[in-house]
């Protein structure tokens, strides 16, 4: 039973790769993929938190508290992840190269990705400023 145990434990701690000063292994790379899992299920409660505790006490309309949870999600996700990858053992200056090779693909091949993702953000705040709008009265009432 020992030796089962010993071959798992070295089959996990076997090298796959070196990326800058880490060493990838399975169950870094197990590790990680329950982290990213975590964080992605925490970032979810704290925006349900978010618009359910807080943002609904506020006199905001339903399209910029979801906007404004979203983007806390987000913001989350991506400080978060950086985290995750320094407590695996990823050095984050060895990945300047493939992060300037993903700029350079946004700039050119998903630019419409962002762009879509952007848009999304606008058109749900402006639902907020389009039931604004129809609160003012008309050229013609106005007048009246």
């Amino acid at each position: 039973m020992l030796e089962y145990f010993n071959y798992i434990v070295e089959l996990l701690n076997y090298n796959l790769f070196v990326l800058g000063e880490a060493k990838i292994t399975p169950l870094s790379i197990l590790y990680l993929i329950l982290l990213t899992l975590g964080l992605v299920y925490l970032s979810g409660k704290l925006k349900d938190v978010l618009l359910a505790q807080i943002l609904d006490r506020t006199s905001m309309g339903r399209g910029a508290r979801q906007a404004i949870g979203t983007i806390v999600r987000y913001l989350v996700l991506f400080i978060g992840f950086i985290i995750i990858l320094q407590t695996v053992g990823i050095d984050l200056t060895t990945l300047t190269v493939i992060a300037g090779a993903i700029g350079i693909g946004i700039g050119f091949g998903l630019q419409n990705i962002a762009s879509n993702f952007i848009s999304g953000l606008i058109v749900t705040e402006s639902r907020r400023t389009r039931s604004t709008a129809r609160s003012w009265p008309s050229a013609r009432e106005a007048r009246e």
